[in-house]
C-alpha cells in the first residue's frame, strides 16, 4: 500500500484556499471565482493528483505540531477573508444582480468550507473547542457542536434521524434533519450545563452568528442581511446533505450491523482530503473521533464513494440520479467490501459508472 511522502503534509495548507479564492475573486472582479474553482476545477484534478494514500505518514514532530495548529490558523484566516470581503462590499457594493448572486455563490461555497475546520475543533478541548463554536457561528451554523457530537453517540439510527433510510432523497432526509439537529444541539446544551466538569459552547456561536449579521448590516445594509441570511441557510442545506452522502444506505434499515459499526461512505479524492481536512475519511472518523485529521486513513473495506462531494451534492439534488449512481456502489460494496472500484485515473470527473463496479 502507498505510504504519503514528506511533501504530503504541505498539501494540508489548501485548507487555506477558499478564504483566499473569496477575497482574491473580489480583488479580481470575479466573485463567482471561488464557487467555480471547487465546482468547475478542482473535481477534475483527482486524475492528476490520485488518491489519499491508505497508510498513516510518519512525519516529524515539528511537522505533526505545526499539522496540528493548521486549523486554528484556518479560522484565523477564515474570520479575516470575511472581514476583508465586508470592508471591499462597503467600500465598492455589487453593481448587479448577477455580482451579488456570484458573491453569494462563492461566500456560502467559502463558509461551508469552514465546517470542516470547525469539525476539527469541536473535537478537540479548550479553547480550540470555544474557536470552533465561534467559526461554526459565523458560517450561520452555531448549533455544530450540539447535533454532531449526539450523532457520534449512536449507530445507524434510522428514525431519529441520525443516518438516512435508503429510501430517503437528499431532500426528505434534510428536511426531516434540520429540526431533529436542532433540538440535538439545544439538548446537549442543556446536558453540559447539568454537569460539573464540561461547559456548553452553544451560546459562543449564537453570539458571534448574531455579530456577523450585525456586521453585514452595517457595511452592507438590508442587502446584506439578506445575502448572509440567505448564506447561511445554504450552508445549513449543505451540512445536512452532506450527512445525507456520508450515510446514505448504511444504516440500520438496510445493512444488518448497522447499529453496531458506525458506517460512513468514504471518498479518497486527495485534493477535497486537503482542502477539507480529511472530513471525507467518515467511516474512519466514525471509528476514531478523537483522531486529528491529519492521522485518519481510509479504513479497510470502508463503502467509497463514486465521486467527491461537490459532485454529488449536485448529483444528489436530483434523486433518480442519485439512485442511478449510488445503488450500484452501495449493492458492490454490500456483496464483496474488498473488491470496490474507485475513481482514478484517466476518470478525470471522478465517476466510475455502475457497469465498471463490479467485483473483480
Amino acid at each position: 500500500m502507498a505510504r504519503p511522502g514528506s511533501l504530503y503534509p504541505l498539501g494540508y495548507l489548501l485548507a487555506l484556499s477558499p478564504p483566499a479564492l473569496l477575497v482574491g475573486g473580489l480583488v479580481m472582479h470575479l466573485p463567482y471565482l471561488l464557487f467555480i474553482v471547487l465546482f468547475g476545477i478542482a473535481p477534475l484534478t483527482r486524475a492528476l493528483l490520485g488518491n489519499i494514500p491508505e497508510e498513516r505518514g510518519e512525519w516529524s514532530e515539528w511537522v505533526t505540531t505545526w499539522l496540528d495548529r493548521l486549523p486554528m490558523l484556518a479560522s484565523a484566516v477564515y474570520v479575516l477573508a470575511l472581514g476583508s470581503v465586508l470592508v471591499m462590499v462597503h467600500s465598492l457594493p455589487p453593481s448587479s444582480l448577477g455580482d451579488w448572486v456570484g458573491l453569494g455563490m462563492s461566500l456560502w461555497t467559502c463558509l461551508f468550507c469552514a465546517i470542516p475546520v470547525a469539525h476539527e475543533l469541536i473535537h478537540r478541548r479548550g479553547f480550540e473547542r470555544a474557536v470552533g463554536n465561534a467559526l461554526a457561528g459565523v458560517t450561520g451554523y452555531p448549533e455544530l457542536e450540539g447535533e454532531h457530537i449526539r450523532h457520534h453517540s449512536v449507530s445507524g439510527v434510522v428514525e431519529l434521524p441520525e443516518w438516512p433510510r435508503l429510501n430517503d432523497s437528499m431532500w426528505s432526509y434534510v428536511w426531516r434533519r434540520i429540526p431533529h439537529a436542532m433540538h440535538s444541539a439545544w439538548q446537549h446544551h442543556l446536558t453540559l450545563r447539568r454537569s460539573r466538569t464540561h461547559r456548553s459552547h452553544l451560546y459562543v456561536g449564537l453570539t458571534v452568528m448574531a455579530a456577523t449579521a450585525g456586521l453585514f448590516a452595517f457595511t452592507a445594509g438590508a442587502a446584506g442581511v439578506a445575502l448572509y441570511l440567505l448564506v447561511t441557510l445554504g450552508v445549513r442545506f449543505t451540512v445536512h446533505a452532506v450527512n445525507f452522502m456520508q450515510h446514505w444506505g448504511l444504516g440500520s434499515d438496510n445493512v444488518a450491523d448497522g447499529s453496531d459499526r458506525r458506517y460512513g461512505w468514504e471518498c479518497r479524492c486527495v485534493l477535497q482530503g486537503w482542502m477539507m481536512l480529511n472530513i471525507a475519511l467518515h467511516h474512519s472518523h466514525h471509528q476514531h473521533s478523537t483522531a486529528p485529521y491529519y492521522r485518519l486513513v481510509p479504513a479497510a473495506s470502508s463503502p467509497r464513494l463514486p465521486a467527491g462531494y461537490a459532485l454529488l451534492l449536485i448529483i444528489g439534488m436530483v434523486p433518480p440520479l442519485w439512485r442511478k449512481l449510488m445503488v450500484p456502489a452501495l449493492a458492490v460494496w454490500k456483496e464483496n467490501p474488498a473488491h470496490q472500484i474507485e475513481p482514478g485515473g484517466l476518470r478525470i470527473i471522478c465517476i466510475s459508472l455502475p457497469r465498471e463496479r463490479q467485483p473483480a
